[in-house]
């Protein structure tokens, strides 16, 4: 249930870092998914070594990678749609 709940919190909690901060603006999805691979891999190396007890870790990270990969694909596209109305 705790991790249903951080989940949730996490989600809400990337979706306003995400929209709201530039960070990860100049990246490209390529890149952010890129980026994403590697943190979802350090968080199954962390969640390994810790003994397997802190399942969490993996699917917190897991949910800010996803939103993340997503707000920056969404950016990409719209910026595509804006240089075709141009």
């Amino acid at each position: 249930m705790i991790e249903m709940i951080s989940a949730g919190l996490a989600l809400i909690a990337a979706h306003i870092l995400f929209e709201r901060s530039g960070l990860g603006k100049k990246l490209t999805p390529w890149k952010s998914i890129g980026i994403s691979i590697l943190v979802i891999s350090l968080s199954l190396v962390i969640f390994v070594l810790s003994g397997s007890k802190f399942v969490f870790i993996v699917i917190v990270t897991t949910v800010f990678c996803g939103v993340f990969v997503s707000t920056r694909y969404r950016d990409y596209l719209m910026s595509l749609a804006r240089s075709k109305k141009l």
